[in-house]
């Protein structure tokens, strides 16, 4: 059986389909990811800074450094995921 004229376009196809799948799965699990670190450190923030401690209080300022970025993730994966419901 030889090749014929159109074969490797399914196969083109179906790998590009395979390949865009796994990017939106690896996609969401870091999303989910992101988004329960974020929690995490927002609320270990909450517990810290209600110590009036003068080194916890330097400890809840530094966890924004981690929240930050995070909120930046979470930001981006909430207007993704409008767009794909807009879309």
């Amino acid at each position: 059986m030889g090749w014929r004229k159109g074969e490797g376009s399914l196969i083109s196809t179906v790998t590009t389909v395979t390949t865009v799948t796994a990017t939106f799965a690896v996609g969401t699990a870091l999303g989910i990811l992101a988004t329960v670190l974020l929690i995490s450190l927002l609320a270990a923030k909450e517990v810290v800074m209600a110590d009036p401690r003068r080194a916890f209080r330097f400890l809840g300022k530094s966890l924004d450094v981690g929240i930050a970025p995070l909120l930046l993730a979470f930001m981006l994966t909430v207007a993704v995921k409008i767009l794909e419901i807009l879309a």
